[in-house]
């Protein structure tokens, strides 16, 4: 397995680690906070699918975000430029259906892997232009990290509404 390859199977693991627990959720789940300066699962999950979005832009040499290149801020229901934060900020009515935000993770993920795979392993040490000067590689390491941190951030935020809804219902 090359570099390239073992980049691609480690974000496919990753995507997929992240779409499991996000299947197992309810609307409820997406939405809900600890409080009202948490964020949401469904604002970190968004901001998962935007990370990547536009820095696999530079980093593989691809040439629109999908984010408004095909609607996906329409239909989630957010700004142009929002990254995510204005989930939280949307009323009860509005809040997207995960099964969209599941579509939009999954179009993001299904555009990086083939351009991933089709890029030359030379060009990983490449600069990306951008704020921060990166190679492609420590951007796709950028990329799969902040999905990781993420992960376990979502993991840890049904955990916890699990406890306190079970501590409620122990408390009746």
């Amino acid at each position: 397995m090359n570099v390239i390859e073992h980049q691609a199977w480690v974000l496919e693991d990753a995507r997929s680690r992240t779409l499991k627990i996000l299947n197992e959720l309810s609307q409820d789940d997406l939405r809900w906070r600890a409080c009202a300066t948490c964020n949401s699962i469904g604002s970190i999950a968004i901001h998962i699918g935007r990370v990547e979005d536009v820095l696999s832009l530079g980093a593989l040499g691809l040439t629109e975000q999908l984010w408004q290149s095909q609607g996906w801020h329409r239909k989630l229901g957010l700004a142009e430029d929002d990254w995510g934060w204005g989930f939280d900020n949307l009323g009860q009515s509005s809040q997207p259906d995960l099964r969209e935000l599941v579509s939009y993770l999954e179009a993001v993920r299904g555009r990086t892997l083939p351009a991933l795979k089709a890029m030359p392993s030379n060009r990983l040490d490449r600069e990306v232009p951008g704020r921060r000067v990166r190679t492609v590689a420590q951007t796709l390491a950028f990329i799969l990290n902040e999905e990781l941190q993420h992960l376990g951030q979502i993991d840890y935020i049904r955990g916890m509404k699990q406890a306190l809804e079970g501590s409620n219902a122990d408390s009746r």
